[in-house]
């Protein structure tokens, strides 16, 4: 039975998700569902309590949250067939992009989402509070930089659910922001080849080629 994924293309989170299904050759159907319809009590009840996006239904399992469904789908693409895991081969492998995936939600991005809704959707940013959360950010990109002089990918050298986290909310954070600020991945030269390798992906390739995928038309400064 094909799985249900349900969201819209222009979530990171989404992206997240569909990257997985795409990189473990896991058949799915996007079901586009937006903000308006996640929030109503019967979509909370059969899918999401919290009402957001993405959840996902698999025969009679439902899941929700990006990085649990997408561990989920890594898990059961394991189970089915032979090669590379996106979860790491070994317990050591598994330990570490488990701690990437931790510091992708944990640490890098609370500044990049508290940085990024102010100059997407505020009329006036909060220029301190932007200064503040450019600075944190630099910080743990210097973190990643020395982190991939060492490795080709942040958990190692093989691709992971680690990368595909942080590349896909990377992706967003750049389309609203000024060079200046993308400099701050730019600019540090393990960082930039990482992302580009990542974006050179086939899979990921596949989702950019959906329009809906860079359709921002959502969004309105208050």
């Amino acid at each position: 039975m094909t799985m249900k994924l349900y969201g819209v293309m222009r979530s990171p989170f989404v992206q997240s998700v569909v990257f997985t299904c795409y990189e473990t050759d896991t058949e799915f159907e996007l079901i586009p569902t937006e903000n308006v319809v996640v929030r109503t009590p019967e979509f909370k009840a059969k899918l999401n309590p919290f009402g957001t996006m993405p959840a996902l239904e698999d025969g009679d399992f439902t899941l929700f949250e990006s990085r649990a469904i997408s561990r989920y789908i890594a898990s059961k693409a394991d189970a089915q067939r032979a090669g590379n895991s996106l979860l790491g081969s070994t317990i050591e492998e598994q330990a570490l992009v488990n701690v990437w995936i931790d510091v992708e939600a944990q640490t890098f991005f609370p500044p990049m989402k508290d940085a990024a809704i102010e100059w997407t959707y505020k009329l006036v940013p909060d220029a301190a509070l932007v200064k503040s959360s450019l600075e944190k950010l630099g910080k743990i990109l210097d973190i990643y930089e020395d982190q991939l002089t060492k490795h080709k990918y942040i958990a190692g050298d093989f691709f992971s659910l680690a990368d595909i986290f942080n590349a896909t909310l990377v992706y967003f954070y750049m389309r609203f922001s000024n060079p200046e600020q993308q400099g701050e991945f730019t600019n540090r030269p393990h960082v930039h080849a990482w992302l580009q390798s990542i974006y050179a992906r086939p899979a990921w390739q596949k989702i950019i080629a959906i329009p809906e995928t860079t359709d921002w038309s959502f969004l309105k400064k208050t």
